[in-house]
């Protein structure tokens, strides 16, 4: 079913927590099972005479997809990179969409997330974001 949402989708927004430096369980699920629905294996190229499964790539229906990655993470700026702690979950996000040749059209990192005094900072992503979907 959520195969189906993302085949029919134009812009995919794909947004995990930071958790240890990487995306949180579930978005690594979504991974893992998008595999094989996204990908399919072509006839095969001949290697050293032997025809072999080398086809593997996106599904038609899954290239050129637009894609958004959000991440946030306690860790304050700029700690949240010299600590690859957001750029690993980023890295994971966009793994996943060059898998299926998407466009990463936009990035959006909230960093130092478990701070209360952050009105200023959250109208910042805030309008960060509806920036973006204006420009869809």
């Amino acid at each position: 079913m959520i195969f189906e949402k993302v085949k029919e989708a134009e812009v995919l927004v794909l947004a995990s927590p930071t958790y240890w430096s990487n995306v949180s369980g579930i978005m690594k699920t979504f991974f893992d099972r998008q595999c094989g629905l996204a990908m399919s294996h072509g006839d095969g190229r001949k290697l050293f005479g032997k025809k072999f499964p080398l086809g593997f790539g996106p599904r038609a229906h899954m290239e050129g997809k637009k894609a958004i990655l959000i991440t946030a993470c306690t860790t304050p700026w700029p700690f949240n990179v010299l600590m690859d702690e957001s750029k690993n979950a980023l890295r994971a996000m966009n793994h996943y969409t060059r898998k299926i040749k998407a466009k990463v059209i936009s990035k959006i990192v909230f960093t130092d997330s478990r701070f209360l005094n952050l009105k200023r900072k959250e109208n910042k992503y805030l309008n960060k974001a509806w920036k973006i979907g204006l420009n869809l």
